[in-house]
């Protein structure tokens, strides 16, 4: 007897109903507790260059190492909604709420209506889409764009020019917003390859040759600085050498948890094995297939590459990998009998809930607004306060504080929360720390201080913080420490900035 395992589909007006509910909660959970953390360092980096004027700004963000389309415009969003923390960040949350409209035509030409419909409440619900639709750096407009140039590409017929030429458009964004945005323009091409081997392209082989030839000539203005950024980044970057934990812990990233990941990789083991007397055949099948090369080249070939090159692999980067996830989680529990089914839904969607309400609970950012509130609280007018700084021009525009040694730049983070504060800022770099200059000088600045109190903000502890920390605490003495928790994406409680109080 044979088994019958695919449910039937939904009708469209129940979808319609799910659809429509999802998207209200979508709008809710966005924007909901969307400033309660503090923005963090990457964050304070993106709204301090957005304040500066356009040309300022221009410079700036072609400085740093990821491209520069979702700088230029939280530039514009900032000039008309404001720089504060629900203002800067709200750019993201309607990102990814235009993200999830996308996934109803994504589902329904990959999959159909039960599937699009598992797959809207598993991105509602995931802590991971929330964290990143509520951070005002550049992740969600990767991953909408991804999502956006994906269907354009599926949907692309023979002899219909204006949807390549949206394609080309969509793609030459995606690729000014995130070196990853490269992997999507692998993806269609790897597919486009298949599917001429297989004789099923629905569209010209020169149309498609011409648009790529277009799209990396729209790329060519910024091709020098991306190669400056691609040399850069090989001679030194931050990133360490991924292994298959650090692989595997972008799929528990995606999931909420390790424990919801659990709960899904039983689901799937169950949901395999009943496919086995009937596997996907025809359209599902080959959706399938595209979907496992999606995550693929999103995660897989940055991993691969991170072995052999300098490395590139973070979670967050391959935040386009997390809709086919879903999708694949949602075809998955479609394979379940009824009121299985109904149960493993249930059961995702509740956890997923928990870990959800535990993100709203917890800080899961850089407490930087607690730290100058403690500044604000304890430190005298005349104390001095060191920071470890970059060797840059001064970064200390449209902020109320002095700054001693101005040729250097300040964690931009601290000078968003520092406006008013009354204390000299000290900031010292590497270069000062290894010639002696800062230990010659340190004396002469505390001399003239009210108190003879020195402040170190000690952030991400590399190996500055530990030079200058050893330095204070041979000629100082320690008052206080002050210590910042908050919790991370995998769940674990991690602390990024401490506050020392000394005295001479």
């Amino acid at each position: 007897m044979r088994i019958k395992i695919q449910p039937p589909d939904l009708p469209e007006s129940h979808f319609h109903w799910g659809a429509a509910l999802v998207v209200v909660l979508t709008i809710i959970t966005r924007f909901y507790h969307i400033a309660f953390d503090s923005l963090w360092i990457d964050e304070g980096f993106s709204v301090r260059t957005a304040l500066l004027p356009f040309l300022e700004m221009w410079q700036r963000t072609l400085a740093d190492t990821h491209q520069p389309l979702h700088g230029i415009l939280l530039h514009f969003w900032i000039h008309l909604f404001g720089s504060s923390e629900f203002a800067v960040r709200s750019l993201s949350a309607i990102l990814n709420i235009f993200t999830l409209l996308l996934i109803v035509p994504l589902g329904k030409r990959l999959l159909n209506n039960r599937v699009t419909l598992y797959t809207l409440f598993i991105f509602l619900l995931s802590p991971f889409q929330v964290y990143y639709a509520q951070e005002a750096r550049s992740y969600s407009l990767l991953e909408f764009l991804s999502i956006l140039s994906v269907l354009l590409y599926l949907k692309l017929r023979k002899n219909q020019k204006q949807s390549l030429i949206a394609l080309v458009i969509v793609n030459v964004l995606l690729i000014h917003t995130h070196v990853y945005g490269w992997l999507i323009l692998l993806l269609e091409n790897a597919w486009f390859l298949y599917l001429h081997r297989e004789r099923k392209t629905p569209f010209a082989s020169s149309a498609w040759l011409a648009a790529q030839i277009v799209t990396v000539l729209l790329f060519l203005p910024y091709f020098f600085r991306f190669k400056e950024i691609v040399l850069s980044v090989q001679h030194s970057f931050w990133i360490k050498r991924p292994g298959f934990l650090h692989l595997a812990g972008a799929f528990v990233q995606f999931s909420g948890a390790p424990f919801v990941l659990a709960f899904i990789s039983v689901m799937a083991f169950v949901a395999l094995w009943r496919m086995l007397p009937n596997p996907p055949s025809g359209q599902h099948r080959e959706s399938i297939g595209f979907l496992f090369l999606w995550i693929f080249m999103v995660v897989a070939v940055p991993f691969l590459l991170s072995q052999i090159l300098r490395p590139i692999f973070m979670p967050r980067y391959a935040i386009a990998a997390a809709v086919p996830f879903y999708f694949l989680i949602a075809f998955a529990i479609t394979q379940f009998p009824g009121r299985l089914q109904i149960f493993a839904i249930s059961g995702l969607l509740l956890l997923s809930l928990f870990f959800l309400h535990r993100y709203y609970r917890e800080t899961t950012r850089e407490p930087w607004r607690l730290v100058l509130q403690d500044l604000r609280e304890h430190a005298a007018p005349g104390d001095v306060i060191l920071l470890p700084a970059e060797a840059k021009p001064s970064n200390v525009f449209q902020t109320d504080v002095q700054v001693i040694g101005p040729e250097c730049s300040l964690p931009d983070v601290f000078l968003y929360y520092a406006n008013g504060l009354p204390q000299r800022l000290l900031g010292v770099t590497e270069k000062q720390v290894a010639a002696g200059i800062f230990r010659e000088q340190l004396p002469g600045i505390l001399k003239d201080s009210d108190s003879g109190v020195i402040w170190f903000v000690d952030a991400h502890f590399n190996n500055l913080d530990e030079k200058l920390l050893t330095q204070l605490r041979k000629r100082y003495r320690l008052i206080t420490v002050y210590t910042y928790y908050h919790r991370d994406l995998y769940g674990r409680q991690v602390t990024h900035i401490r506050l020392w109080k000394l005295r001479k």
